[in-house]
């Protein structure tokens, strides 16, 4: 089972104790959001723009 979740508190804990094969996965929205809050506010626009290829 693949548990894909926001980081509630003790989710993970629970679900693992039912189901102790289950893998977690933190979902990659909240990833990136959790990330951009220690990217100072000027370089937000920096840190989101698609790169490029060279």
């Amino acid at each position: 089972m693949i548990l894909c979740a926001d980081g509630l508190t003790g989710m993970k804990e629970v679900v693992v104790a039912a189901f102790p094969q289950t893998e977690y996965q933190r979902g990659i929205v909240h990833q990136v959001r959790n990330t951009l809050k220690y990217v100072a506010g000027k370089n937000i626009c920096l840190a989101t723009r698609p790169k490029t290829r060279p």
